[in-house]
């Protein structure tokens, strides 16, 4: 039976710390965006391989590739989060007319 995250425990965050200690060792990955981004991803990898929608060698594939496409990706990730002034401006007018 898959593991629900619910029954996540420490095998998880053992998991999860020492991945993020071997990206404190390279220099292109010491920002914080970098570091949330990489626990993302690496958390969605535990999830799908929890649920056994990975098997092994996926999972294993996705946490050896993923340096590299945080690396390849680097402009894009420190970018995550970042809006303009109109862009917040044009959320908080969407959201008056939604009602919200």
């Amino acid at each position: 039976m898959p593991a629900k995250t619910e029954t996540w425990g420490r095998e998880h965050w053992l998991i999860a710390r020492e991945y993020l200690e071997e990206f404190d060792i390279l220099e292109h990955f010491d920002s914080p965006k970098t570091k949330k981004f990489s626990m993302l991803a690496l958390g969605a990898l535990l999830g799908l391989h929890s649920a056994e929608m990975i098997d092994d060698r996926v999972y294993q594939i996705g946490c050896k590739t993923l340096p590299g496409y945080i690396l390849g990706k680097g402009a894009a990730v420190q970018a995550l989060g970042k809006t303009s002034r109109s862009q917040s401006i044009t959320a908080q007018r969407a959201s008056r007319v939604a009602g919200c």
